[in-house]
């Protein structure tokens, strides 16, 4: 069972949105996209503004995700799917987690994975 979306080593850029514009211009050139999926808010709002600077019609033509809920959303021009991560539920389990650790110190029962769900928003 092969699940999820196929993609090549040269559709992915790991950078910080500082250096975004000298890694992505090769994206829009070489790679024949039709969605960018950012990492965080900071890095979505480097893509929006190196897009609507140099390639302005190519906001028009793909789909743009986030994997963070990014409240000011509905009120921007380009559309967005974004992703809420329970950060709350999250913080908690680290908290009981840390504090079990503490107690009891660290076992093997502790390696056991938390899954928490995302909300597509």
């Amino acid at each position: 069972n092969n699940r999820g979306i196929a993609y090549g080593e040269h559709q992915v850029i790991a950078t910080s949105a500082e250096k975004l514009p000298e890694k992505f211009n090769h994206l829009l050139t070489e790679v024949n996209l039709d969605g960018i999926i950012a990492g965080n808010d900071r890095m979505l709002l480097a893509i929006l503004h190196y897009l609507k600077e140099h390639a302005p019609d190519f906001l028009a033509k793909i789909g743009i995700a986030v994997i963070d809920e990014m409240p000011l959303a509905k009120f921007m021009s380009t559309k967005l799917t974004t992703i809420e991560q329970p950060t709350e539920e999250m913080a908690k389990q680290a908290v009981h987690l840390f504090l079990q650790i503490k107690k009891s110190g660290y076992t093997e029962e502790l390696l056991s994975a938390y899954r928490f769900d995302p909300i597509l928003v």
